[in-house]
């Protein structure tokens, strides 16, 4: 019976290893040949293509082509003993499939570092089933989630000077809204409804409805067109400043602090006595300065009736009459009021030195008077004294002054820049 050896040594060409081993000859003889073929082998190899170790390790010394490579441990590892880097080539597209059966859920495709199995290292990158993405976190809450034990920065670079930008859009457009970084001209944009609606230039100055700034050393900028002019309608170029709180008193203010973060000067919006549901308030507004070493304080109050008190936080003459000014000085008050067709001015305390301005419909019948007592409508037996202008504004004509009566008859003195200053005497 022939041996493998004398097989080997009679080899021809036409032969296979299927041929030689169907004849039941065993060798421990080692066995080289070339131009081997076998069923599912075909060898033109002219150095050592496949090398099998004694733990059924398997390496490949050319490059590998397969139409499905299972790993039975599910462990691929491209691995030359670490002198080189592990490399996927593909000529078209790459498709990495988790859950290929579509028997389990909550799979994820990771990329990590410093690790051999599913677990140790430190994981880089997760894609969740669920779609949402993690980098630096293993359990990406949103779509996207970016996470870091120290400050975690985003960053997008230009390498030109085109614009760096974020969108946000809907099913209609996909740029509805865009925050956009003009590298040309280094201002943001923010745009809302596909229209630009606030910019940061590169001076640092905040633009609200406009896109260049007009005005020199002003940090922030409001515009608009509107057409309404009632103030009472609540339209216009508004800015707006809004406590919450329903407690009666509390305020809104607008702080002008200096270097060192101290409060120079305030203006407060006080929301007065209104009906509890934050509408509908009374108000009044509040201005404030500081004095050297102190902390701001009130100096000035424009009430909700519109009466305005400097030195007083309650403007009010007590007389009843219209708009008035009030003004505390050390204890000395002086109001000025609008009583109907006239003014007065009310120096000192109650029913101190007064100064009326009486007007009537005819130019030639108005009246300045001065008194010491608060009977507006009678001055008989007072101490007064009148002045009786018969003139119209700018067109002076003559000037009666009376002390100590109401019915002035004769000029005592007049001075008009269009007229030289007369003096008539009644020697009486």
């Amino acid at each position: 019976m022939a041996t493998l050896s004398s097989l080997i040594q009679n080899y021809t060409s036409t032969e296979t290893l299927d041929s030689v081993a169907d004849r039941g000859a065993t060798t421990n003889q080692s066995l080289t040949m070339g131009n081997l073929t076998s069923t599912g082998i075909d060898d033109n190899a002219t150095g050592t293509a496949i090398t099998i170790d004694s733990s059924q390790n398997v390496t490949v010394g050319g490059n590998f082509s397969a139409t499905k490579l299972t790993a039975l441990n599910g462990t691929l590892e491209l691995d030359d003993n670490g002198t080189h880097n592990g490399i996927i080539n593909v000529p078209a597209s790459l498709f990495i499939n988790i859950d290929s059966d579509n028997t389990n859920t909550g799979e994820d495709f990771v990329i990590a570092k410093d690790r051999t199995s599913t677990s140790g290292g430190t994981e880089l990158f997760r894609v969740q089933e669920d779609g949402n993405v993690g980098i630096g976190t293993p359990s990406p809450s949103r779509l996207l989630t970016l996470s870091g034990s120290g400050a975690t920065l985003l960053s997008l670079v230009s390498t030109g000077d085109d614009n760096c930008q974020v969108l946000f859009g809907d099913s209609a457009s996909d740029t509805v809204g865009k925050v956009v970084y003009a590298h040309d001209t280094n201002h943001m944009r923010f745009e809302t409804n596909s229209a630009e609606r606030m910019r940061i230039d590169s001076a640092g100055n905040v633009l609200v409805g406009k896109n260049s700034s007009l005005v020199t050393h002003c940090r922030f900028e409001v515009a608009t067109t509107e057409t309404t002019t009632a103030i009472s309608s609540g339209a216009g170029a508004a800015i707006s400043i809004q406590n919450l709180s329903t407690t009666d008193n509390t305020y809104s203010t607008i702080y002008f602090t200096n270097g060192g973060g101290g409060i120079d000067s305030a203006i407060y919006g006080v929301h007065e006595v209104g009906n509890g549901t934050g509408t509908g308030r009374t108000g009044s507004m509040v201005f404030a300065t500081a004095a050297l070493g102190s902390g701001a304080a009130e100096k000035m109050r424009i009430s909700s009736a519109g009466n305005v008190g400097v030195g007083t936080s309650s403007p009010s003459s007590g007389s009843g009459w219209g708009k008035f000014i009030a003004v505390d000085g050390g204890g000395s008050n002086a109001f000025i009021a609008n009583g109907g067709n006239g003014h007065q001015m009310n120096i000192g305390a109650s029913g101190g030195a007064y100064i009326d301005s009486v007007g009537h419909s005819t130019a030639y019948n108005n009246f300045i008077i001065f008194r010491t007592d608060n009977l507006a409508s009678n001055y008989s037996g007072k101490a007064h004294m009148d002045i009786n202008s018969y003139c119209t504004f700018m067109g002076a004509r003559e000037t009666r002054s009376g002390i100590g009566t109401t019915t002035v008859r004769f000029p005592i003195q007049s001075h008009s820049h269009l007229q030289n200053p007369q003096a008539v005497n009644e020697a009486n």
